[in-house]
């Protein structure tokens, strides 16, 4: 995800951006697939990234991967994506994360990811704009219990 930068608009908090939307295009609505918050660990696994989420969102020939961490010095929230059409990688589009304090655009890189860091708990909606395509992924809660923020290092538990 190596090339991209991320901006902060300058629009009011809340505000999607506003598009033109193209006559042969069209506004899907992406809906969750997959939540790793919501599915449990077959008995006797343990995973070795627990400080992750992560989110498969599904529209039409797309799909939305999305990887939630944190900055555990901070709390502030690090959102890694990727947007595949048919199974490949999309180039070419970019992605608005639209929050209560700012909305912040980023393009897709080579591999159709994008990255965001800085961000704090709190709900947001994402607008990916793909060709003539506008893909909403409406109400990615990441408010409390989105990841389990846990410092293994400090936990007794966790030791072999």
């Amino acid at each position: 995800m190596a090339g991209t930068q991320q901006s902060r608009d300058s629009i009011r908090p809340g505000r999607r951006i506003a598009r033109i939307q193209h006559e042969n295009g069209r506004r899907l609505t992406a809906t969750l697939a997959y939540d790793t918050r919501s599915q449990a660990l077959p008995r006797g696994v343990r995973n070795a990234n627990v400080a992750e989420r992560r989110l498969l969102f599904l529209a039409d020939q797309y799909e939305i991967m999305l990887k939630v961490s944190t900055d555990l010095a901070t709390g502030l929230l690090k959102l890694g994506g990727q947007l595949l059409a048919d199974g490949l990688p999309v180039e070419h589009g970019a992605v608005d994360l639209v929050g209560p304090l700012h909305c912040i655009r980023e393009n897709l890189d080579d591999d159709g990811g994008f990255r965001m860091v800085a961000l704090p708990p709190s709900r947001y909606h994402l607008d990916i704009e793909v060709g003539f395509d506008v893909i909403e992924v409406d109400d990615v809660d990441l408010r409390h219990g989105w990841v389990a923020a846990i410092d293994d290092r400090h936990d007794d538990r966790l030791r072999a």
